[in-house]
């Protein structure tokens, strides 16, 4: 309600038993100084009342400044190297009580590498504010999924221009970007220096495309033996990825 955003940049939710999560960005107000951050919020899913009372579930003090006011109110300076569009985010339930939470980079380059910094990366957390880097190199991660059976994890990933992802998440791995990317960098070289993700030490996606789909999320569709395999849509254990649009010349 204060007219500096045009959204509220919630960017996940995940529901298990009867608690719900919701992936955000939160902002504080330091005197003329405006400071974003992505966090996690949680709620018991009450039916009788008639409201959400949420509470901060994970949280960091890795805030960015984002802007500042001027006298009268307005913005006066702007971090332009922000970009919300990489700011998707995910969660999903992992083992022994953790989470899995995708922290996309806000184009954020020169954080991505940095394994004390959370941005391009996926995080496992705990319900005390724990947090352990779980892989590095990621630019916008816009799915997850925690397969229970086959003990896999899975995120989806937007490239530059070309370059989408699907990849099989290894616990201390890093992904390539801004190094190493399937696509091309808006500007050259953008960082991207190779395609290659193997011979520069990193992990290969399974799955890329060279025009991007914009790649969104990932589930695995589940077993039932109650429905002939030969009248279903998709077939039992195989995983459907969605996907949104592609822009501009690099269209998939």
């Amino acid at each position: 309600g204060n007219g500096f955003f045009s959204s509220m940049f919630v960017r996940d939710i995940y529901i298990t038993e009867d608690n719900l999560f919701v992936v955000c960005n939160v902002y504080r107000r330091d005197k003329n100084k405006i400071y974003v951050k992505p966090a996690i919020l949680k709620t018991k899913i009450d039916l009788v009342k008639n409201y959400l009372d949420f509470e901060i579930f994970f949280n960091t003090d890795q805030e960015i400044l984002y802007f500042t006011l001027n006298s009268n109110n307005k913005i006066d300076t702007i971090d332009e190297t922000i970009d919300f569009r990489h700011s998707g985010g995910r969660i999903q339930k992992y083992k022994d009580d953790k989470f899995i939470y995708a922290v996309p980079d806000y184009n954020l380059i020169d954080k991505v590498e940095n394994l004390k910094s959370i941005y391009g990366k996926n995080l496992l957390i705990d319900d005390k504010n724990n947090f352990e880097i779980l892989s590095y190199g990621h630019r916008n991660q816009q799915g997850l999924l925690y397969d229970f059976e086959n003990d896999l994890i899975f995120s989806t990933e937007h490239g530059p221009s070309g370059g989408d992802e699907i990849n099989l998440i290894k616990k201390g791995k890093g992904y390539g970007w801004p190094i190493v990317s399937k696509g091309k960098g808006y500007t050259d070289p953008d960082h991207v220096i190779s395609k290659n993700h193997k011979d520069n030490g990193y992990e290969e996606p399974i799955h890329f495309w060279k025009t991007n789909p914009g790649i969104s999320q990932i589930i695995k569709v589940p077993s039932n033996d109650k429905v002939d395999e030969f009248e279903r849509a998709f077939s039992s254990n195989s995983y459907i990825v969605a996907s949104l649009r592609g822009s501009e010349d690099w269209a998939g």
